[in-house]
């Protein structure tokens, strides 16, 4: 699911890789959740970080350096997932949270 909200977030251009963007998330946040990390953190304020770059990386632009405005017509900005084993929470813009999306 987590992939999945990432994918949907990608500027239009980007629409034939969505699919393995979104695998390449779910993968790496699986891999985590899995070695006991209690919560993931997917966010790109102007710039992905963390798991979020790598997928970047990997499924959009592997020249993406994570700094300097790197995501500028990849990602919004200012965007944040937080993934437990239970939920995803959701941040859309400068302090937009919205309701938890349960994990079923």
């Amino acid at each position: 699911m987590a992939g999945d909200w990432w994918a949907e977030q990608l500027n239009d251009a980007f629409k034939d890789q969505r699919g393995f963007f979104s695998a390449s998330i779910a993968i790496r946040v699986y891999a985590a959740l899995n070695k006991g990390e209690k919560r993931v953190i997917l966010e790109c304020d102007y710039d992905p970080k963390g798991i979020l770059l790598e997928a970047v990386r990997e499924a959009i632009a592997p020249d993406c350096n994570g700094w300097g405005f790197s995501a500028k017509g990849i990602l919004p900005n200012k965007h944040l997932l937080i993934v437990t084993a239970e939920s995803l929470t959701p941040k859309e813009g400068y302090g937009e949270w919205t309701l938890a999306i349960p994990v079923y």
